[in-house]
């Protein structure tokens, strides 16, 4: 009689594969931040995961953009490596890490850069999991353009049908270039 394994578990990286920075403005000032979510799942319910560490290598940026780290990650003297602390590790993905990325001055348009990451944390079948070096990565490419970004709107639950919403939102342009208009889709469920 042959039994299936359950006892697996795996650790993955959620990064976006690639993140596009707007140029720095000509006149010396400070390009805009974008924000950028990051974060660890892993795969078996049956375990419970916790004390997830990603590792942010961003000295592949050098030249290209700049991060402004938040307070759950602890970077290196040079300022280009960092550990962020995830917490527990879910078995499905939400953002646990958000970083903020930008073009540094006097990066052209079309110049790019890549971020590395590795994680570990505690669980699974061993005690530990880990993702090697290396195998996840986003490319930060400097651009040119309108950068539109909208507000989030408040969830709102148990409405009831027939019922009236209003819903303020604001749309941004924090790119280098005039936007020439925008079209706005919801949906709802």
């Amino acid at each position: 009689v042959a039994f299936a394994d359950d006892a697996s578990d795996g650790l993955e990286i959620q990064a976006p594969y690639e993140q596009a920075v707007v140029v720095a403005p000509a006149d010396g000032g400070a390009a805009q931040y974008r924000s950028m979510a990051l974060g660890l799942q892993h795969y078996n319910s049956d375990f419970t995961v916790t004390d997830g560490r990603l590792t942010v290598d961003a000295s592949g940026l050098a030249g290209v953009a700049e991060i402004a780290w938040p307070d759950t990650c602890t970077p290196d003297e040079a300022g280009t490596v960092a550990v962020c602390d995830t917490g527990d590790v879910p078995v499905r993905y939400s953002p646990q890490v958000q970083l903020k990325v930008r073009a540094v001055a006097g990066a052209a348009v079309g110049a790019q850069g890549a971020i590395e990451y590795s994680a570990t944390a505690t669980g699974g079948p061993d005690g530990t999991l880990t993702v090697p070096e290396y195998s996840a990565e986003t490319f930060v490419t400097v651009g040119s353009g309108p950068d539109l970004g909208v507000t989030a709107p408040q969830d709102l639950t148990g409405v009831t049908p027939g019922t009236g919403l209003t819903v303020p939102f604001s749309v941004t342009n924090t790119g280098n270039e005039t936007a020439h208009g925008f079209t706005v889709q919801m949906w709802a469920t």
